[in-house]
């Protein structure tokens, strides 16, 4: 046990893990997942409230069914064969960064399956500038992910906070496409595409958004940032058991 701060201890012990993370735990989440939830709302992670998650939980269960990753399917099929074919035109070079191919293939599957926006990073061969603003946006977590409060007061100033703030944006643009509210609003700015987006294959968000919705609420947008970040390891490391 290691104490870490005036009201926080360290505890190794895989015992305690069941007690902490099982089921029947009482336990509930610490002040760090809701660090910048004053900013852009709690995803279905990092909500502490377990009613809440429990409801929230609900949809993801039917988005990650085993019909609905069937559905999957041939977006990860059709991505592989991109991320093949260009890892033959690579294999020319001296070298290859795979870790940058890989991570490419990832996001543009989570991008694509999450809410039928593919980054294009396969095909372009470099980072998208959305890609490169999360990360920023992750920046703060890094280095105050143990100072809750310092985490918190970052979040707060606008150099702390802009680049969230930015991606908050664009997030929110691409579900409002998705609603026929966000296109109403749409059709009075300058934003260029205005016509609502409906997948020709059913999408994760499919299952989370209600298409009539009055606005894109915080939480949800929160999700579509979770679903990128977090989901973007399991194409990678399917793929990888694959290969």
């Amino acid at each position: 046990m290691i104490r870490t701060g005036p009201r926080e201890v360290t505890i190794y012990c895989a015992d305690a893990i069941p007690l902490i993370h099982g089921p029947m735990s009482r336990c509930r989440k610490g002040p760090w997942y809701s660090g910048s939830a004053h900013i852009g709302g709690a995803s279905t992670q990092t909500t502490r409230d377990k009613e809440e998650h429990k409801r929230r939980r609900k949809a993801w269960d039917h988005a990650f069914n085993a019909k609905a990753l069937r559905e999957y399917e041939p977006r990860l099929n059709r991505h592989a064969i991109a991320l093949m074919s260009q890892l033959k035109e690579q294999a020319k070079q001296p070298s290859v960064r795979i870790t940058n191919w890989v991570n490419f293939y990832s996001f543009d599957v989570m991008g694509d399956v999450g809410f039928s926006r593919s980054f294009g990073m396969v095909e372009k061969g470099e980072e998208d500038p959305m890609i490169k603003l999360l990360h920023e946006s992750m920046s703060p977590l890094s280095i105050f992910g143990h100072i809750n409060w310092g985490l918190n007061l970052a979040t707060r100033t606008a150099a702390g906070a802009k680049a969230l703030l930015d991606h908050i944006d664009w997030t929110s643009k691409v579900l409002k496409e998705r609603t026929k509210v966000g296109i109403a609003e749409l059709e009075t700015s300058s934003f260029t595409d205005k016509l609502q987006i409906t997948p020709k294959e059913n999408d994760i968000f499919s299952w989370l958004l209600d298409p009539n919705a009055a606005e894109v609420s915080p939480e949800l947008n929160a999700d579509s940032r979770l679903l990128v970040v977090a989901g973007r390891y399991i194409p990678l490391r399917t793929h990888l058991i694959t290969v």
